[in-house]
């Protein structure tokens, strides 16, 4: 795995319950780095309380579109079938981009779904909200821009499913079919 800037970071080992996580991991090719889980959510809801508000939703979707960028070049222009795609994305959301501790990805019925467990982004979306302000996930529309492009097809997010009272898990909701 190349070694990269760690704007998101963490990994399926670090522990079972992700509230009890005060540090998250990053591995590149050289090793390990370490940052401490309030540092994480403190810099995420400080950069989306500094831009300007009518920019707030343009810069959530370009960031998710920058995000998921290496896993679209990736692809070298190639559409993937579904099974193909499922195991590849959920390959590069949990080992390459490290969003959460976990990222599972399954398909029924034209509907695909990624669960995720322990994404680190949502902590600063709880100090958002505490805020008054509402939660920044650029995770969905990035996703629906990857899935779009490696399926040929327009993909469309049909919603997230918040797990309630636990910070860090949902399911986000697609139409691929």
């Amino acid at each position: 795995m190349p070694e990269r800037e760690a704007y998101v970071a963490g990994h399926a080992w670090l522990s079972p319950n992700p509230l009890t996580i005060d540090v998250v991991t990053t591995m590149t090719d050289s090793g390990s780095t370490q940052m401490p889980r309030d540092f994480l959510s403190a810099y995420h809801s400080a950069m989306v309380s500094t831009l300007p508000e009518q920019e707030v939703e343009k810069f959530r979707i370009r960031l998710g579109a920058r995000l998921l960028q290496p896993f679209i070049d990736s692809l070298d222009g190639t559409q993937l079938p579904l099974p193909e795609l499922k195991a590849k994305l959920e390959t590069y959301l949990r080992d390459e981009l490290q969003m959460a501790e976990s990222a599972t990805v399954t398909e029924e019925n034209g509907k695909l779904f990624v669960d995720i467990k322990g994404c680190h982004l949502c902590f600063g979306n709880d100090r958002l909200r505490a805020q008054g302000k509402p939660g920044f996930c650029p995770f969905a529309p990035g996703i629906n821009r990857a899935v779009s492009k490696a399926l040929g097809q327009s993909g469309r997010l049909e919603g997230v499913d918040k797990s309630p009272g636990v910070t860090g898990e949902c399911t986000i909701r697609y139409q691929v079919g």
